[in-house]
């Protein structure tokens, strides 16, 4: 039995020694390793290492030590906290969270992640401060409706969406509101259809077409990247343009020639006279609209513009 005892910038490597075998045609040799860092006191079991007599090529050699390092690599990660063997999770500049967390995505109002199917890194993203941030907005945001104009009358609050303003007995008479944080959109229709109209932070004591809204969205999308695509004809046919921000279409000579639009970033209202005057049409990332003949704002559009982020 052998005592060896080396000295790291870091930690003081104790009471190595090794045990020889031999057998007929094998000889094993295991290593125990104790560590002892400043902090805390971790004891690792290392995998026990086989060399046979009859292994003497170099390049087998090194095959076998690289496969050894990938499987304790697996089995440190693995590991818990409650068995013999104590698992590091690799860190960001030493913090103790996942070297690869997953990226958000948000698609029409829905945070998701890359890897849906790990409950872990989805509660990491949940907890980290830019979903936070973002999960704090929507909470605070909500809009306040009222029945007369000047902020009288009969009055509610919504903080989610309302696809029949009717079963709230707000159908067809909201005449002013307030809106808080993010913008929503006021619908004529149930379910979010029929003719619309954008309402940005702020307060409104009259809105035009007053006592006609049935429902209510509220725009959670990501706003960041703004993109959309016009054609000149339906089924995104004829010449075309690209935006990315906002855009008198009189001065690029697109204007009431509009059919159909690709949205590739961001929440776009296109608006049927120039200065965000006259009917709207909202548009959210990810929309392909064939043909604006059915939402009757084919070759109307004469103005665009991008929900901005709040700075």
């Amino acid at each position: 039995m052998a005592f060896i005892k080396e000295e790291n910038e870091d930690m003081k490597i104790e009471e190595a020694f090794s045990v020889k075998h031999e057998d007929t045609e094998k000889q094993t040799n295991m290593v125990f390793i104790k560590e002892e860092s400043e902090d805390m006191k971790t004891e690792e079991a290392f995998r026990v290492k086989e060399h046979t007599e009859e292994q003497t090529d170099p390049k087998a050699l090194k095959e076998e030590n690289q496969e050894l390092k990938e499987n304790e690599h697996k089995d440190q990660m693995e590991s818990t906290n409650g068995g013999g063997t104590v698992g590091k999770r690799p860190s960001i500049q030493g913090s103790d969270t996942l070297a690869s967390p997953c990226q958000p995505l948000v698609f029409h109002g829905r945070l998701l992640t890359e890897d849906l199917s790990n409950e872990k890194l989805i509660k990491q993203h949940l907890q980290s401060p830019a979903s936070n941030l973002l999960q704090s907005l929507f909470k605070m945001s909500k809009i306040v409706v009222f029945t007369e104009e000047g902020f009288k009358g009969r009055t509610a609050e919504f903080k989610n969406n309302v696809n029949n303003l009717e079963e709230k007995g707000f159908g067809d008479v909201i005449s002013s509101l307030k809106v808080i944080g993010a913008p929503w959109v006021a619908y004529y229709d149930k379910n979010f259809a029929g003719k619309q109209q954008v309402f940005q932070e702020g307060e409104y004591a009259t809105v035009d077409d007053k006592g006609r809204f049935s429902s209510l969205r509220i725009i959670t999308d990501d706003l960041d990247n703004p993109e959309i695509q016009l054609f000149e004809h339906i089924n995104y046919q004829g010449r075309s343009v690209t935006l990315r921000q906002e855009t008198s279409l009189h001065d690029i000579d697109f204007s009431d020639i509009a059919s159909s639009h690709k949205v590739k970033g961001g929440v776009w209202v296109l608006y049927e006279h120039i200065n965000r005057q006259g009917a709207q049409l909202v548009s959210f990332p990810g929309d392909e609209v064939p043909s604006y003949l059915s939402l009757s704002f084919n070759d109307v559009a004469s103005h665009l513009h991008p929900l901005l982020p709040k700075p």
